[in-house]
């Protein structure tokens, strides 16, 4: 079993910070000011193995997701999936009208499937009220 937790800030930030060292992060990719006030999602084995991680803070009327990493033995499972549900549901209930999700190429048909449109070269955007989330009806 797995365990999905969050936090704000630097509070707990510790492992956050090795599981994107861990999982091939760039070194300024590792950390930055913004994982002071971001919101974080982290993601362990019950045994407090790492699985995945990713944040989301607050830039003006946007609202920004990104740093989702795995550990590479977990890259196949929808680990990443799981991190981005929980920071999509999170953002609905906060008053940004706009998210921004930010990632590496690998995650762009993941993004795309919750009605995010490319709008730069590794940024997607959509409105807050207009995330698509998976229906079997729609399928």
């Amino acid at each position: 079993m797995f365990k999905a937790v969050w936090s704000i800030g630097r509070d707990g930030f510790d492992r956050i910070e090795a599981l994107r060292r861990a999982a091939g992060a760039c070194p300024q990719c590792i950390s930055d000011g913004k994982d002071a006030y971001a919101g974080h999602v982290y993601v362990c084995e019950e045994t407090g193995e790492p699985i995945a991680a990713g944040r989301m803070y607050p830039d003006g009327d946007a609202l920004i997701i990104d740093r989702i990493a795995v550990m590479p033995q977990y890259d196949a499972m929808p680990y990443a999936e799981l991190v981005l549900r929980m920071l999509l549901f999170k953002a609905q209930e906060l008053p940004q009208r706009e998210i921004r999700i930010n990632c590496e190429e690998k995650r762009f048909a993941l993004v795309r499937r919750f009605g995010f449109a490319q709008s730069d070269a590794h940024t997607f955007t959509c409105s807050r009220n207009a995330i698509v989330w998976d229906s079997e009806c729609r399928h």
